[in-house]
């Protein structure tokens, strides 16, 4: 007897819908949801590595620019810019234990941002183990809507209370041109 020429009880059609509902509803729900990515165009990459014979080391209170690198928007266009910034971290221990260190990504001259979210992020803070005694952090930024021109992408360190040394790093940006 054929699978057809049964008779077809209550669950059944349950169960068909159910199926169904979850095969093929999943999809335009999630063709429903709203974007969240940037529109659409040309996209640039610009990459700079540091080596760790350039080490910066940032005490209380001290800021420095660690690593930069240039994207460049044609005329009458705009970008959209993500950064994604790397860094083997070295708290600095002197009398006590405690070290903060916080980067921010930045535009051209600005040492600050407010445009690049999220702004100043903590990469390390308090009371640090002697060991390890370096750790490898990663942050990541975005800003929408840079104009046309040779722009540089800045990464800029903060270092608290014993402050940190930042020894090999790498700034990776990618600009959605439209």
């Amino acid at each position: 007897m054929s699978i057809l020429n049964r008779n077809v009880k209550i669950w059944h059609l349950i169960l068909a819908a159910v199926l169904g509902a979850s095969l093929f509803g999943g999809g335009f729900v999630m063709a429903a949801a709203p974007a969240t990515f940037f529109p659409s165009g040309a996209v640039r990459l610009s990459s700079a590595f540091v080596s760790a014979e350039n080490a910066v080391g940032l005490g209380n209170d001290e800021t420095d620019r660690v690593i930069r690198t240039s994207v460049t928007v044609p005329a009458g266009k705009k970008a959209n810019i993500q950064a994604t910034f790397s860094a083997m971290i070295q708290p600095d221990k002197i009398g006590t234990n405690f070290a903060y260190c916080f980067a921010e990504f930045t535009l051209d001259s600005a040492t600050s941002d407010a445009a690049f979210a999220p702004g100043l992020t903590q990469m390390i803070g308090g009371e640090h183990a002697d060991m390890p005694d370096q750790i490898h952090i990663a942050v990541t930024g975005f800003r929408a809507g840079v104009g046309p021109g040779t722009h540089q992408v800045n990464v800029y360190v903060t270092g608290d209370y014993n402050g940190c040394t930042v020894n090999e790093r790498t700034l990776n940006v990618i600009a959605t041109i439209n």
